[in-house]
């Protein structure tokens, strides 16, 4: 398999990585996949310096108590653990639970997160090309990631991306477009 970080896709690695990877569809693109992630793969700090995840985009919809309380105490318990190596499977789908509620109770819109996201969002130099050069060798593409489909798909719209698939958590919502679930 073959596997690319981020440093192949530097200002000065971009061209060379394009070229190998038109080098490998040149020689049949059948049993070629690409599997990317999405946060701080595809996206970057934006011209002001900010890097914002998919996640971090709906939580700073909520209200500023909410944000300044609940979200940032479970973000203080949880993300050390993550950085530890200790956040196991269980406390990752508690935090992630908990995040969810408070984003229902805060009563995140998706509207105002495509507003809020698209105004912020980045693409990393290349992406896409990268995703240009896949489609004309009908390689198929995937963005695998534990952000959010829904914002996801509006980034990848704005960006004029077209993944084969996107892997990640979808939320369910009203007509209104309030996080249900």
């Amino acid at each position: 398999a073959l596997r690319l970080s981020l440093e192949d896709f530097s200002q000065a690695n971009g061209p060379a990585v394009m070229q190998k990877l038109a080098h490998f569809a040149d020689g049949g693109t059948k049993s070629w996949h690409l599997v990317l992630d999405f946060d701080r793969t595809l996206t970057c700090a934006n011209e002001q310096g900010q890097d914002f995840y998919t996640w971090t985009i709906l939580e700073s919809l909520l209200p500023q108590e909410m944000l300044s309380g609940p979200s940032r105490e479970l973000y203080q318990h949880y993300r050390p653990l993550e950085l530890r190596g200790e956040l196991t499977e269980a406390l990752a789908t508690e935090w992630w639970n908990k995040s969810l509620r408070l984003m229902q109770q805060g009563g995140v819109n998706l509207l105002d997160v495509e507003r809020e996201f698209v105004s912020r969002a980045s693409i990393r130099p290349g992406v896409a090309e990268l995703f240009e050069l896949c489609q004309r060798h009908n390689i198929p593409t995937a963005i695998l990631s534990a952000g959010v489909s829904n914002v996801i798909e509006i980034w990848c719209q704005h960006f004029g991306i077209r993944p084969d698939i996107v892997l990640s958590t979808r939320l369910d919502l009203t007509d209104e477009g309030l996080i249900a679930g």
